[in-house]
Order: structure tokens, then sequence, then C-alpha cells
């Protein structure tokens, strides 16, 4: 029996060109899209549109965040992920400038369709374009990958609503939107440039087939997006508890906790996996993701133990910071990572779509039933904690059968 070794070269260039244009994208992308979406609320406000219309249109905002990222993966199936992910962009950059030129409903409905179908198109095709030279075996460099995305994610989402509040404060909510185009655009260009180069070092020839059971790295793929449900519930409801926990004076330095804690817990878990790769040491994602989820799991204690504690809360939110960094970007890397590349974009949709569509339901959830609130954190992390032990002592049996090479006879 021998292993038949179709595994494609590695394009040193493109792979750098990845780790490099990729992730300054995503950053500005995402710090334009958070910074915006903090005063949305004062800025319908401030031109005069209607208290009901206000919700209807945020609530259209998060559906559309929600579902379009189907369109997404979708579009990307036909035209591959990098043409989506440098549409998408730009039509966020004529979303925001809409929006920050309406003066009344109709104009801020024409952005923010604008706006959630470019969200919809790009979300999806950051991920596929990180995963897409480095697939089997080269899953320790695509989780470093992942890895740094979610680092910058964060670290996005930390500075945005700082500048949001200056910005704000001095030359109102409108001002937001308009800085926010003007960061967009920037990232439109670094996509575009990222597009040509992506052009320029393609492969002269076609890419050699995976060596790995497709039927079985999709159910794999199905598995984990299954798991994110749960564990995107708990981080939902940990947020929320935390929120009702911190008084007016510390909720600043409280909620700075959790993007702080993924962000340290990112450059040492990159670190690690630089060490590893270079010592060709092989560690499972599948491990890294169970022993994220058990820890996720014990997060929710303090909270639970003390609900209105500020310190509780801390503790609940650095110590789920930590198990992100293991949960989000092991899982996300594992769910496209070998799945054909074709439809990369299209298995991270449905990831996506559980990603934002489960906090939507635990939200209304909470709204109608606000005392089940901390039994439902309860029952969230009981299960996040149990599935991670499952898959802790399934992880190596579960890593072989989903990801072993094809053989053949010789």
């Amino acid at each position: 029996m021998t292993e038949v070794d179709h595994r494609p070269g590695l394009n040193v260039w493109r792979v750098a060109l990845v780790l490099t244009l990729l992730p300054a994208v995503l950053g500005v992308e995402r710090w334009a899209y958070w910074m915006s979406r903090g005063v949305l609320f004062m800025h319908l406000r401030d031109i005069g549109v209607a208290r009901e219309s206000v919700g209807t249109i945020m609530t259209g905002q998060v559906l559309a965040n929600t579902l379009l990222v189907v369109l997404g993966g979708v579009v990307a199936v036909a035209a591959g992920p990098v043409l989506p992910l440098i549409a998408g962009v730009a039509l966020s950059v004529l979303g925001y400038a809409l929006i920050a030129a309406s003066d009344g409903t109709a104009m801020v409905w024409i952005g923010m369709a604008v706006l959630g179908l470019g969200q919809g198109l790009a979300k999806p095709a950051f991920f596929a374009v990180a995963a897409a030279e480095l697939a089997h075996p080269r899953e320790q460099l695509r989780a470093l990958a992942f890895v740094l995305l979610y680092a910058v994610l964060n670290a996005s989402a930390l500075t945005s609503s700082t500048v949001a509040g200056v910005v704000t404060a001095r030359m109102g909510a409108t001002a937001v939107f308009v800085t926010a185009a003007g960061a967009a655009a920037i990232g439109a260009v670094l996509a575009v440039g990222l597009g040509v180069a992506w052009f320029f070092t393609r492969r002269g020839t076609a890419d050699a087939p995976s060596p790995l059971f497709t039927g079985r790295v999709l159910w794999g793929a199905l598995g984990l997006i299954a798991l994110a449900a749960p564990y995107v519930a708990q981080l939902t409801l940990v947020s929320s508890l935390s929120f009702d926990a911190a008084a007016s004076g510390s909720l600043s330095w409280l909620t700075m906790i959790n993007p702080v804690s993924v962000i340290l817990g990112s450059c040492l878990v990159m670190a690690v996996l630089v060490v590893l790769h270079l010592r060709q040491v092989e560690l499972p994602a599948l491990l890294v993701v169970a022993a994220g989820l058990c820890l996720a799991g014990l997060s929710a204690v303090p909270l639970m133990l003390a609900r209105t504690s500020v310190w509780a809360a801390a503790a609940s939110e650095g110590t789920l910071g930590l198990a992100e960094v293991l949960v989000g970007p092991f899982a996300m890397a594992r769910v496209i990572g070998d799945v054909p590349r074709r439809f990369q974009a299209l298995v991270m949709s449905a990831w996506f779509l559980v990603s934002g569509g489960v906090p939507v339901l635990v939200s209304f959830f909470s709204r109608r039933f606000p005392r089940a609130e901390i039994f439902l954190l309860a029952a969230a992390a009981l299960g996040v904690f149990v599935l991670g032990a499952v898959l802790l002592f399934t992880a190596k049996a579960l890593s072989r059968w989903l990801y072993e090479p094809a053989r053949a006879d010789s």
C-alpha cells in the first residue's frame, strides 16, 4: 500500500501576499463597519428618521448581514473569492457614502442595501482567500493565517469604538460614516492590489486534486458548523450578562477585556504554531478546538456564580477571549481548509449564517424572557463543555478518519 501523493506545491510568494495584504484589507474594512455600526442609531435620529422606522432599519441591517453572506458564497462558486472580495469592499464604500449623504428614510434604505450587499460578498471571501493556497497537509500554516485574521478582527473592533466616539463628539455621527467610507476606500485600493498580485502569481498549471476524501471533509465541516451554534449562543449570552453587570463607570474598560485577551492570546498561539511548523510537529486542529470548547464552557462559571459582579464579568470575558482564539480560527480553518477550492467561500457562508443567526435568535429570546437568560447561559455553557469533552477524546480518531489522505494499492 502506498500513499497517493497529490499534494499541491506551496506558492511562497502567494502565501506571503495573503498574509500581508489580506489582514490589512480585513482590518480597515471591519474597522469601518464597526465604527459606523456603533453610531447608526444616532445618525438616523440626527437626520430626522421616525422612531418606528429606526428599529426597522436596524433590524434590516442585522438580517442583511446575516443572510447575504450566502449570496457571497454562491458568487464565489462561479467567480472565485478574489472578485467578490474586491466588489464587496467597493460596494461598502458606496454604502457608507450614501448613508452619510442621506437626508431621509428612503436614501438610508438604499445605502443600507448597498452596504449589506457589499458585506455579504466580502465576508466569506476573506477567509476563502486565506485558505486557498494552504491546502492539505499545511494545517499548521492555515491555522496561523486564520489566527492572524482573528487577531486583526479584534484589533479593529477594539479601536473603532474609541475613534467613533471621538469623531461623533467633535463632528457628529454623520462624520463617522464619511470616515468609514474613507477607510473602506483604502481597503478597496488594497483589495485591488491583492487581486492584481493574485493574478500575476497564479499557477501556470491546474491544481492537483486533493488527496482527501471530499465527502468526509464535508461531513467534518458540517459537524463543526453545527458545533458553532451553542458556542456562539454562549458568546452572545456572556456579552449580554456582562453588560448588565457593568456600571456606567466600568463599562468602558470591561468591553476592552475580551478583545485584548483575544489579541494577546493570538500572539502567543501564533508563536507556538511557528515553532511547531519549524519542528514539523503536527497538532490536530480538532484537538485545539476541543480544548477551546472546554475552556469556553468553564468561562461562564464566574458570571453564573456572581451575576451582578463586574469582576466576575471581567473573569468570564477574559477567559472566554482565550477560548475564542482556540475555537474560532482553528474551527474556521478546518471548516473550509480542505473543501474543494471552488466551494470554500460557500461553506464559509454557512459558518457565517450560523454565527450571525444564532445571536439574533438568542437576543430575541432574551428580550422576551429576560429572567431566563442566566438559565440559558448555564445550558449553553454545559452543552459547550460536554461537546468539547467528547471532541477531546475523539479528536485524533476523527482527524485520521476525516483528513487522512486516500490510499491506493501500489
